[in-house]
């Protein structure tokens, strides 16, 4: 299959000869690549008529090497290294009306992913010790964390569970509401834009900066939710997940006050936060409500690794010993 990379044509002593720059630059690539092929997989997916459903694994899959590739991003940026290129070719299919041959390409590409992964976990510590600071001497005490650090760790720790939950309810909501399929683009005015929010851009910006736009951003995420409890309650489907999304507010309320905290801390003005950003008309059509309430918490499940990138990053900033490296 043209453009899929293999295992084996990286083994270690080849790797072993290759610069940091040249490896990383290998494993982005690749790693977009199969992104790409199992998208591929995925579409094929929604053609299949076996009574088992693998779309929510599939999406999970490339939700996931989009994390790794968002990390490996904030990695390269960190050591300078913003000019890798990027793959050309991307892995394309061609249509094929035989399930069963569809079926054995798609298991081939999921395949070739499963055995190429050990060769990252392999190379990544490898390459992480080579920046680990020297220890200190064990006579001396560790220096201290300052206030900021350590609210920024709880902030962060209050972040990861939400994007945890929250998949886990994106999941089960797409599964028993859109048959397990992604949820459509839904043109709802107010909604935060992820796309205007590069990490190229989220760089440029201060702290300050950062710090209100992700705060206002989950105020407007929690709002929205507001508007999905209330037509989760007109829904008529056995599974009720009202109790899902009264916790996932919560958590975003969590998650505001730690943010709260951390801009105290750093004599940032909390501005005055807008109500009613994203409203939601009236709608008897409970399959349309679904779909715009599945879009909502799709898109904000895919704007919390943007935190999760930004936060670790500005807590470095705070460190009174060695900047923590989180690979």
């Amino acid at each position: 299959m043209d453009g899929l990379p293999h295992a084996s044509d990286l083994p270690l002593l080849k790797r072993l000869n290759m610069t940091e720059e040249e490896l990383l630059s290998v494993h982005r690539q690749n790693l977009i690549a199969f992104k790409g092929a199992v998208q591929q997989v995925y579409f094929d997916e929604k053609n299949s008529s076996d009574p088992i459903n693998f779309l929510p694994v599939m999406q999970k899959i490339m939700n996931y090497t989009q994390f790794a590739l968002d990390r490996l991003d904030v990695l390269l940026y960190e050591l300078n290294l913003t000019s890798l290129p990027t793959p050309t070719e991307p892995v394309l299919f061609e249509p094929e009306p035989n399930e069963a041959v569809r079926n054995i390409r798609d298991l081939y590409v999921l395949q070739e992913m499963y055995l190429y992964l050990p060769i990252p976990l392999v190379d990544f510590p490898r390459l992480q010790k080579s920046h680990a600071a020297t220890p200190a001497p064990p006579t001396t005490n560790p220096p201290p964390s300052s206030d900021v650090y350590m609210e920024y760790e709880l902030l962060i720790e209050e972040t990861s569970a939400l994007f945890k939950y929250a998949g886990k309810v994106l999941e089960e909501y797409q599964m028993d509401r859109n048959g397990g399929a992604i949820c459509q683009n839904v043109d709802l005015p107010g909604m935060p834009n992820r796309a205007e929010l590069s990490l190229a851009k989220r760089i440029q910006m201060t702290e300050k900066q950062l710090l209100k736009t992700h705060h206002s951003n989950v105020h407007i995420y929690k709002e929205a939710m507001g508007h999905v409890i209330v037509d989760e309650q007109l829904s008529t489907s056995p599974k009720d997940f009202t109790v899902d999304f009264e916790t996932i507010q919560l958590m975003k309320q969590r998650v505001l006050n730690r943010e709260e905290s951390v801009m105290t801390l750093l004599d940032i003005t909390l501005d005055l936060l807008p109500t009613s950003q994203v409203v939601l008309q009236p709608e008897e059509n409970e399959a349309i409500r679904n779909q715009r309430d599945c879009y909502i918490l799709q898109e904000m499940t895919l704007y919390l690794p943007m935190c999760l990138q930004d936060f670790p990053r500005l807590q470095n900033k705070h460190s009174e010993a060695e900047p923590v490296k989180r690979l």
